[in-house]
């Protein structure tokens, strides 16, 4: 029986799979990429674990739309993905600068800093998630993971539809 291939080795034809559908002016980068073309390319890398090739994919939307809250949430998803949790972070305070209302943006920062061992200020994004969108369950999972961990009531009620 022949031993399986090294994971580099099994990732690249899953690139070429992924890449094979796109122009390749936008693989190349000699072409503006639309907004739609990228993202879907880019959260396509992610399933496909490609964290590297989603990068570029979603700076690319960037640069077409800097205020692109999603692709700039799903970039720091997949920095985090690569490892670079610190430019992770930067990347969700730039989404939440842009748009303060992102409870998305509130969530994902707020695991980036989890990772990071800072727990408070993570506690603080996860509840402005939940104030601004009360049955996001995933904010509400990693505030009660929190708050476990260090062993503090939450007391505030909890609001039933």
């Amino acid at each position: 029986k022949e031993p399986r291939p090294a994971r580099r080795e099994h990732r690249e034809p899953i690139k070429t799979k992924i890449t094979g559908f796109l122009p390749s002016s936008l693989v190349e980068g000699t072409e503006r990429p639309s907004l739609r073309g990228s993202t879907a390319a880019a959260r396509s890398t992610i399933v496909w674990a490609s964290p590297e090739l989603a990068v570029l994919y979603f700076r690319r939307a960037l640069e077409a739309k800097p205020d692109f809250v999603d692709a700039g949430n799903n970039l720091g998803i997949a920095l985090i993905g690569q490892g670079k949790v610190e430019e992770a972070i930067e990347r969700f305070r730039e989404v939440l600068s842009t748009d303060p209302g992102s409870a998305e943006g509130h969530h994902n920062l707020g695991i980036a800093l989890m990772s990071q061992r800072e727990l408070e200020e993570g506690m603080v994004h996860f509840r402005r998630a939940l104030e601004l969108e009360p049955r996001f369950e995933e904010a509400h999972y990693y505030l009660g993971m929190l708050l476990y961990k260090q062993a503090k009531p939450y007391r505030e009620p909890v609001n039933e539809p």
